[in-house]
């Protein structure tokens, strides 16, 4: 039998991650319209869209700051996925 304490617990647990998904899904947003800038700068400078050397810096600066408990391998998988994003000025 779950009791009230549990109930409302699991709520307010279940609404701070809530919170959080949104805060995610906007900064997530504010990144690639910041990238999208950096595509279109790039493409009037005429310049390769994709640089290697930026994206290692990138993924060592995450995982240096990452202090858990999200697996590093976990991280670097998330943000693999967001830089594919940072090479096209068509999005933003």
């Amino acid at each position: 039998m779950i009791d009230e304490d549990f109930e409302s617990k699991l709520l307010t647990l279940r609404a701070r991650i809530d919170a959080l998904d949104e805060q995610l899904v906007s900064l997530i947003n504010q990144r690639v319209q910041v990238a999208a800038e950096i595509g279109r700068l790039k493409t009037g400078a005429e310049m390769p869209l994709y640089s290697p050397d930026r994206e290692a810096e990138i993924l060592q600066r995450i995982s240096a700051i990452n202090q858990g408990p999200i697996d590093p391998a976990v991280l670097e998988s998330l943000f693999k996925i967001l830089l594919r994003f940072k090479a096209n000025p068509r999005i933003g």
